[in-house]
């Protein structure tokens, strides 16, 4: 049977850190950068740089949200690609912009929520890396050969003064940072701006040249840290990154606690993947794909009404607004249950379909349909003291939707009791009722419904938790 892919969306919320949790910062950028010495002259020469760099940096977040350098950084892509051209000497080559064998590595600043990152640190300016190697020409009158390299050199690295500041970028971090963030920047972000004239370096009496590049500066935090294992899956505070597939054996479960201060655990045989995505545009969001297997998790519901989290199926998005629940893809269809809030599924160009806590959605090809059913698996995974009242033994028994009827069940723990009796949609009869620990007794009704079939649910709720039965009848 092909596995069904679960997308778990926890939002990003301003909830309590992980203390060192390792970031990624990458600072990436395109553009151009021209010169054009002794411009309108028959000695004009004139080079691009077609700017394409990455450059990435360790970093670790704190507790109280300070971003701290790790490492210096490594510019793993670029700087970019060059041109050069000199008409009087029948010079035009290009090639990658050539870095000097002195530049040192781009770093990452640090002050307060204000980080500093940097693209390329030096060019080759002398010609002495042998990237300037294919501008040859020829003299004019004699023809002999002419070796450019130097002036090809000495027009791209005239940016050399103003490196890293005018390819570097200083942005201004979200706090806290709860997951990942994308920032736009562009030069009007550099620490310097480049000046117009490079006559000075030159010596001559004009040179030209400008700069102009766009990029963006990511920074991802790792997704969480492992918080509880049990069976050998992995040890307790592992570091998980984003993009890191998590997967356990059997007999084995697993706890993360991400970032945002949300948590998941994962039960027996279950795959997956976290990361940071783009649901709804935010891409603070940490997102976890389940493949197969079951979940638990509890997330803060602190921006109240908002979806916590989030379950898209082939079939159909489905979530939850609140904060506990569990996700199971080990069957035919996927199946969500709602702890404590209000779950929902969305099929494409259908109404959203509500369903309160206790009860489970079962996600069909073309319909959620309604259950009281959860798999024990799934009640296995919650801890302890987050648990719902168990209802157990619930029968209705005498004369169905008739006073002389009777409900019977029993309850694990003292529990607030919500009974209500629905034909089809329409609630027809609603009850708070006080369950007590063991057996319970209540006749559900004072009056004869009319002919008809009708579903009675009877939902219990302890400590914000909630747990339902339904029961079907024909008055």
């Amino acid at each position: 049977m092909a596995a069904i892919l679960v997308v778990a969306t926890v939002l990003a919320v301003p909830a309590r850190s992980l203390a060192d949790v390792p970031v990624t910062v990458e600072f990436s950028g395109s553009g151009t950068y021209s010169t054009t010495n002794m411009p309108g002259e028959q000695s004009q020469t004139s080079s691009t740089v077609a700017l394409d760099w990455t450059s990435t940096f360790p970093a670790s977040l704190a507790q109280d949200g300070t971003l701290t350098p790790t490492a210096l950084g490594t510019l793993t892509k670029g700087p970019g690609t060059f041109t050069f051209s000199d008409p009087s000497y029948n010079v035009s080559c290009s090639g990658a912009a050539p870095i000097a064998a002195s530049a040192t590595p781009p770093s990452l600043q640090v002050s307060g929520g204000a980080i500093t990152v940097q693209s390329v640190t030096a060019f080759d300016s002398d010609g002495s890396s042998g990237g300037y190697a294919s501008c040859q020409g020829t003299a004019p009158g004699s023809g002999d050969p002419f070796d450019g390299s130097g002036e090809a050199a000495s027009d791209v690295g005239v940016i050399d003064p103003y490196l890293p500041d005018v390819l570097s970028a200083r942005v201004q971090l979200p706090s806290p940072l709860g997951g990942q963030v994308t920032l736009p920047v562009t030069n009007a972000d550099a620490p310097a701006q480049l000046p117009s004239s490079c006559a000075d370096q030159f010596g001559d009496d004009a040179c030209n040249m400008s700069v102009s590049w766009s990029g963006t500066v990511t920074v991802t935090p790792a997704c969480g840290t492992v918080t509880f294992s049990d069976g050998g899956a992995l040890p307790v505070g592992s570091v998980i990154q984003a993009g890191q597939p998590i997967s356990t054996g059997k007999g084995q479960r697993l706890e993360i606690t991400f970032i945002d201060g949300s948590i998941a655990r994962f039960g027996p045989e279950s795959q997956g993947v976290c990361q940071f995505g783009t649901s709804q545009g935010d891409r603070r969001k940490i997102t976890f794909k389940l493949i197969l297997g079951n979940i638990w998790a509890a997330v803060s519901d602190a921006l109240g009404g908002n979806p916590d989290f989030n379950v898209s199926t082939e079939r159909a998005g489905t979530g939850v607004r609140g904060s506990e629940y569990t996700l199971d893809v080990r069957g035919k269809d996927p199946i969500a249950h709602v702890i404590e809030g209000t779950g929902f599924v969305q099929y494409a160009g259908k109404p959203e379909f509500d369903y309160p806590a206790g009860l489970s959605a079962v996600i069909g090809k073309k319909s959620a349909t309604l259950t009281s059913r959860w798999p024990a698996a799934d009640r296995a995974l919650v801890p302890a003291g987050k648990l719902p009242p168990t209802l157990s033994k619930v029968k209705l028994s005498g004369p169905k939707g008739r006073p002389g009827a009777r409900l019977k069940f029993r309850l694990d723990q003292a529990a607030s009791l919500n009974l209500q009796v629905l034909k089809g949609k329409k609630v027809v009869l609603s009850k708070k009722l006080k369950g007590r620990k063991g057996k319970n007794s209540f006749h559900p009704f004072k009056r004869k419904l009319r002919k008809g079939r009708y579903t009675l649910r009877l939902t219990a709720t302890a400590n914000t938790r909630s747990s339902a039965a339904q029961i079907s009848f024909r008055a």
